[in-house]
């Protein structure tokens, strides 16, 4: 007589998992996680600057890259985002007014004044910043700040494209000189339809308008 009972279904064990070794690069297009980023990068990104301080005292580099991709820097991460109290600390710890002069990178200049923060601004413009500086092209791809719009070129360009006529004036009493290429940003930022989102800055009809009579009567670069 056949045993009647059935043996149990079994699955195979699992294969242990194992941790990928320490400093491994993390598999392509995965993301860095919160825990994958720098102590530094988790203070500035936060806007701690009592945080950022102490790490500046333990010996961290004001101008260190940072970000997922190690594509910025923390005076550039501030500047466009009204961060003035952490922009201090990393002037007064001896970060680059004008940042890492790599190619296609916006200076924290170009980057205030497309947000037309004339506290930032005037930081800057006091600590050495230039308003003549030019960035490439690929500035907004390389430093992108908040959904402003991309710096355009010069600080000056930057603010005329945004309608922030405040920000070209302070930029002209430091010695920005308009060209062919800032006039045309004025134009263009004109151009653009209002933007809905009430976090967007720009300046109105009235300031393009206003922008533009300045341009021209200051004359030619």
């Amino acid at each position: 007589m056949k045993n009647s009972r059935t043996t149990p279904h079994v699955d195979p064990p699992e294969p242990p998992r194992t941790r990928p070794p320490a400093g491994a690069s993390p598999s392509p297009g995965a993301r860095p996680s919160a825990r994958d980023r720098t102590a530094w990068d988790l203070a500035v990104r936060t806007n701690r600057p009592d945080a950022v301080a102490e790490l500046l005292d333990a010996g961290a580099d004001p101008d260190a890259a940072m970000g997922e991709h190690r594509e910025t820097t923390a005076l550039r991460y501030a500047a466009p985002r009204g961060m003035t109290a952490m922009a201090q600390r990393l002037l007064a710890a001896g970060a680059q007014p004008d940042g890492r002069l790599d190619e296609g990178q916006a200076t924290p200049l170009m980057l205030a004044s497309a947000q037309g923060d004339l506290d930032m601004m005037r930081l800057l413009l006091d600590r050495g910043a230039s308003p003549r500086s030019v960035a490439s092209r690929r500035a907004g791809i390389i430093a992108p700040g908040p959904p402003a719009g991309t710096p355009d070129g010069t600080p000056l360009a930057s603010a005329a494209h945004g309608g922030h006529l405040e920000a070209v004036r302070l930029l002209l009493e430091h010695g920005a000189r308009p060209d062919p290429e800032t006039r045309e940003a004025a134009v263009r930022g004109g151009r653009k339809p209002r933007p809905r989102d009430p976090g967007i800055r720009r300046g109105t009809p009235e300031d393009y308008r206003a922008i533009q009579e300045l341009l021209e009567r200051e004359g030619p670069a």
